[in-house]
């Protein structure tokens, strides 16, 4: 590894992307704001990126000693020795400073919330309550969740709005589950370290409940922000993640094979933010809705669609000639195939109403029309200056 690439490597990259991601959800929470001051949301972005990477940088720097004990981690670049330990602190220091420079220039209140993960993570969490407590990882949670403020702060300028704070809320929850499932995985590691982690100091079947209670939090928790905040497709996708958790958690407490069963949910936790497994819906009906004001029902076949993928089909009747707006699709489910499992949410009679864009959809008529639904997301207006996004679909006709 180069000088550079270890360097990159102390401040924990993945980690780092995964809670900047955070702060891009909680910045996105106020999409007009950013629409209407982009260079605002850029600077606080990369002032907070900045400071993450520092934070990490430190929280490596700290744990040098048990990362060399551990088989996990002796390769970082500190126990390996890719980088001597002043080298690591002078870097975490640079980007960290300068990080929150930066942040000056946004705004206090965004400067305050990196202050407060700063607290938690490196300085209560690494230095004063990793190698003391098996609570260590109830007080670095907090920390996880702060980006999620820190973004929503940096463009709008408010220290505190509920939305926010229930994603705060959920990363907080989610993290005992994260790290407590990869704790029973790695055990002896952390044994070895002398690291008081959950599993190690309670063992394993006292973690499992554990982790089964936060799971049911966590689904608690981002089922409410789904109902109240998300719209009907996204609020069943939610729902969906949240059952996986609770059935991957619940499977622990009568595990044969509990280290492997710990890893599978370790693994879904980590990546759902960028989840590759297929999500399906199926549809009973599609309508368009003209220009004029008609709804024509063009499909009463049921189907079903992978999310995130084309729909092509036949239209059940000849379509008048025009120009259609919106489409509606009549979903009877939503189906997860996630980790193995197969979560269906049967959603009756739910619609989805998505606005066609790119000009809107020219039907010729005169012939039944072969049609094709494009799923994508696009940014929209309210008509009053604001700008959403939505998740929409383009459609055009084949024939």
């Amino acid at each position: 590894m180069s000088k550079l690439g270890s360097y990159i490597n102390l401040t924990k990259p993945a980690v780092s992307t995964l809670l900047f991601l955070g702060g891009i959800t909680g910045a996105f929470m106020a999409f007009q704001k950013i629409v209407r001051e982009p260079l605002k949301f850029t600077v606080g972005m990369i002032a907070l990126y900045l400071s993450i990477s520092g934070a990490n940088a430190f929280s490596n720097y700290i744990d040098r000693d048990i990362d060399a004990k551990m088989k996990r981690t002796c390769n970082r670049a500190l126990p390996s020795g890719k980088l001597t330990p002043k080298e690591a602190i002078l870097f975490a220091a640079a980007i960290l400073i300068l990080g929150l420079i930066i942040t000056l220039f946004v705004n206090l209140n965004e400067f305050m919330w990196i202050i407060l993960g700063i607290i938690f993570d490196p300085i209560l969490y690494n230095f004063m309550s990793k190698r003391r407590t098996y609570y260590n990882i109830l007080i670095g949670s907090i920390a996880g969740g702060t980006p999620v403020m820190a973004g929503w702060s940096a463009v709008t300028g408010t220290l505190f709005s509920i939305r926010p704070f229930l994603i705060l809320l959920a990363i907080i929850i989610w993290t005992p589950v994260h790290i407590w499932s990869i704790a029973i995985k790695y055990k002896d590691d952390y044994q070895r370290a002398n690291i008081p982690m959950l599993p190690v100091v309670k063992g394993v079947k006292i973690s499992s409940y554990a982790i089964g209670a936060f799971a049911i939090m966590l689904f608690l928790v981002t089922t409410l922000y789904g109902l109240v905040y998300m719209n009907f497709l996204f609020a069943t996708i939610m729902i969906a993640f949240g059952i996986v958790v609770l059935v991957l958690s619940i499977k622990l407490f009568f595990s044969n094979k509990v280290q492997e069963d710990s890893m599978r949910l370790f693994i879904f936790v980590y990546v759902t933010t960028g989840n590759s497994d297929p999500i399906y819906l199926t549809i009973s009906s599609i309508m368009l809705h003209s220009k004029s004001g008609q709804w024509i029902t063009v499909s009463n076949a049921t189907k079903t669609v992978l999310l995130s993928s084309n729909l092509s089909f036949l239209a059940s009747s000849t379509i008048p000639a025009g120009n259609y707006t919106e489409v509606r699709l009549v979903i009877i489910s939503a189906t997860a195939a996630i980790g193995g499992l197969n979560i269906s949410v049967k959603v009756p009679s739910g619609v989805i109403k998505i606005p066609i864009v790119a000009g809107g959809l020219k039907v010729n008529g005169g012939s039944t029309s072969k049609l094709e639904i494009l799923f994508g997301p696009h940014i929209v207006t309210t008509g009053s200056g604001e700008y959403i996004l939505s998740p929409v679909i383009t459609a055009r006709q084949i024939s």
